[in-house]
């Protein structure tokens, strides 16, 4: 099968990409560079230069391709939109996969959610629960929407999450978290597990699935702090401070400040099943 994977030099998108090869897919890949271009060439990928706010550069790969994944931020003013790219796909048994996130959900507090929950009424969930109709509701090709949790991967020197706490741990000599998010749980899921379940929705989903993809059992904050006291090499070095001066030091990193507990029943459902370490165990192993 050949594949247009657009987010083919991403974190996400790149996993998926090889665990495609992997499977003996031909995979396409979106790059704005030479050297992106380079990188994808040596590891199997074809580079297709081109930009999201240009869709002559998109519509050609989609329009040749049998499955297009859309694992990029959609985050640029004049981004091509979704469903022009699904308008593009030339059979209407082509798949679409496109990447959102659980990040829209309200708090969830003690409950577990799942697909069936609706997202925040905020603008962010608002914008994100349109984009995901028009996908889902596209009346050509074989849709599906999947959301992933906080995503992590073995490296944790990689820019992301874990690194930006790993970072102000060593910097302040201590790891913290909001004294009112002591128990607060989260679900996280491995890149790695993540791509295989791309892989499977490939092949598995039909028309209009919309699938969160949390690996189990959620992690609480106290627990996420501590490992990352010690991938700091600061262990048992861990404090509660007030939401306020949380916010002042890390910003909009949401990870902590509040409950995001999904299920994974339905990514199960198409035998799905989480292997790779988990959070907890790559941090405190460093």
């Amino acid at each position: 099968m050949r594949v247009f994977v657009i987010g083919a030099t991403g974190f996400i998108g790149g996993t998926v990409a090889r665990q495609l090869i992997t499977d003996e897919n031909e995979v396409v890949g979106l790059c704005r560079s030479d050297e992106a271009a380079a990188a994808l060439n040596d590891q199997g990928i074809t580079p297709v230069r081109g930009d999201l706010t240009a869709p002559d550069s998109i519509i050609p790969s989609a329009g040749s391709s049998d499955a297009t994944m859309w694992i990029a931020p959609r985050t640029a003013e004049g981004t091509i939109s979704p469903s022009q790219v699904i308008d593009a796909l030339r059979s209407p048994d082509d798949a679409f996969i496109l990447t959102t996130g659980t990040g829209a959900y309200t708090d969830t507090e003690d409950a577990v959610v799942d697909e069936s929950v609706a997202l925040s009424t905020d603008r962010r969930g608002t914008a994100q629960s349109e984009v995901e109709s028009s996908v889902l509701q596209a009346p050509s090709g074989r849709t599906t929407v999947i959301r992933p949790v906080w995503v992590y991967g073995d490296d944790i020197t990689r820019r992301g999450w874990m690194r930006t706490l790993i970072q102000r741990a060593l910097e302040l000599g201590v790891s913290y978290y909001p004294e009112d998010g002591g128990t607060r749980r989260v679900s996280t899921v491995h890149v790695e597990d993540l791509a295989n379940l791309y892989s499977i929705a490939l092949e598995e989903a039909t028309p209009g699935t919309l699938v969160n993809a949390p690996a189990e059992p959620p992690v609480s904050v106290l627990d996420l702090a501590g490992a990352v006291a010690t991938a700091a090499g600061i262990p048992r070095k861990v404090e509660p401070i007030s939401a306020d001066r949380f916010i002042e030091l890390f910003g909009a990193l949401g990870i902590y400040q509040k409950s995001m507990v999904i299920s994974r029943k339905r990514a199960s459902d198409f035998g799905w099943e989480p292997g790779r370490k988990s959070v907890l165990e790559v941090l405190s192993e460093g």
